[in-house]
């Protein structure tokens, strides 16, 4: 007798829920042998996600690991439609930048069908440049660009892209970590067959995730030779990560900029704070985001002693906000000369600026802030002239104390996490 669909999809679902990774893999595999209809179901969680990162000096893993994966999609003749690669919605790999086969043989079987939606995240595991890819893997790069089933492209540690390598494409959202954009544009065979698709002039975002050295935006997002207006650009947009890492930044393509052109569709923001980008005092304008739930500063080698007073001047910013629930506060600051005991740690964290920070929410416009959290990470100088068996758990109690309005809320959810890193 066979068991109702629904039931099926019942203990599939609730087998894919066990917390442990390893519990959950197992079962689900002992699932997909009991019948065609469980290994169906069992196959969709099972494949749903992959992941080769397998960090540093593991080249050769890597390499194991492509060539089984094709093996399996070259053994599924329905791979692409109903099968193994249909299934799969994350694909993430760390390959040397001398990759060739069989990479580009699993980025083809994977983009080639209209399945579900599959986002991509390659990151090379040493800077690679364009030029020195195997010409395989530079065209399947460029095809997934240009297929309907990408839904999110990670790119890290990749160097000197053709500056048109997103013309026509139909990516929507991208991620751009160590990546660099030549004066040299692909040649127009490239494009033979895709002409009449995408967007011309423009890539059109609904996400952007940029962290990066380069001021690459505006040559990589106007792909036509003639420059577009950031507002074509970042109309649309809903999340957006900005993380500039150098001083040479083009205007039109600032922190600043950037947020002026966007509309109302913007739902998350997160940006850097070095002092640079942006001043603090530069204006934002979040009365533009109405939809924005989300914001998150990383504040990295301030300029002011009182790095928590530059993020309270931003935060400053924001009028009463009705859907902003959430705002996130990274701080990377060195806390300044040797800790040997309560006092001068005390002191040190004196000099963040917490004050000002716990202020800002006794005013009527973060009523509506639901969740606060706030993540340091310390760098301490001298380790050996460290006195006392000082933890993460005992800073994060000295930076509690230092926010008593913050405690006092009892409709916002307060956490606290300290990362110590000893040079």
């Amino acid at each position: 007798m066979s068991l109702p669909p629904e039931l099926l999809d019942m203990i599939i679902d609730e087998t894919s829920r066990i917390p442990n990774k390893a519990r959950r893999t197992k079962a689900l595999v002992a699932l997909s042998l009991v019948s065609r209809s469980f290994r169906e179901r069992a196959h969709n969680h099972l494949f749903a996600s992959i992941n080769m990162n397998f960090g540093r000096g593991a080249e050769g893993a890597i390499m194991d690991a492509l060539r089984w994966l094709l093996d399996l999609m070259e053994a599924d003749p329905n791979t692409t439609t109903s099968g193994l690669a249909s299934r799969i919605t994350s694909f993430a790999c760390s390959p040397p930048c001398s990759v060739g086969d069989p990479l580009p043989g699993i980025l083809n079987k994977l983009f080639l069908g209209r399945g579900k939606a599959c986002t991509l995240y390659i990151s090379f595991t040493s800077p690679a440049s364009w030029s020195s890819l195997s010409e395989d893997v530079a065209q399947e790069l460029f095809n997934i660009c240009h297929r309907p089933r990408l839904a999110f492209l990670s790119l890290w540690n990749l160097r000197k892209i053709p500056r048109n390598f997103l013309q026509h494409s139909f990516i929507k959202r991208l991620s751009l970590n160590n990546v660099s954009v030549s004066k040299s544009r692909l040649k127009d065979s490239f494009f033979a067959g895709i002409s009449d698709q995408g967007h011309r002039g423009a890539v059109i975002l609904e996400s952007l995730h940029f962290c990066g050295e380069d001021p690459i935006l505006a040559s990589l997002l106007t792909t036509s030779r003639r420059e577009m207006e950031p507002e074509v650009i970042f109309s649309q947009v809903q999340e957006l990560f900005l993380y500039f890492l150098s001083p040479q930044i083009d205007p039109k393509f600032s922190t600043g900029e950037i947020l002026t052109r966007c509309n109302g569709n913007l739902e998350t923001l997160k940006m850097s704070l070095d002092g640079r980008h942006p001043n603090p005092r530069t204006a934002l304008p979040f009365h533009r985001f109405p939809a924005l739930h989300t914001f998150e500063i990383t504040a990295i080698n301030c300029r002011s002693y009182r790095p928590l007073c530059d993020i309270a001047i931003i935060l400053e910013q924001i009028a009463y906000h009705p859907n902003l629930q959430n705002i996130e506060l990274h701080l990377m600051h060195p806390l300044n000369g040797p800790m040997q005991n309560v006092d001068a740690i005390r002191v040190s964290l004196e000099g963040l600026g917490c004050e000002a920070l716990d202020d800002l929410f006794e005013k009527p416009r973060f009523a509506c802030v639901r969740s606060l959290s706030l993540k340091f990470f310390f760098k301490l100088d001298h380790e050996e002239e460290f006195a006392g068996p000082w933890t993460s758990a005992d800073y994060k109690f000295l930076i509690l104390w230092r926010f008593p309005v913050l405690s006092r809320r009892w409709d916002i959810s307060l956490t606290v996490d300290v990362e110590l890193d000893f040079a």
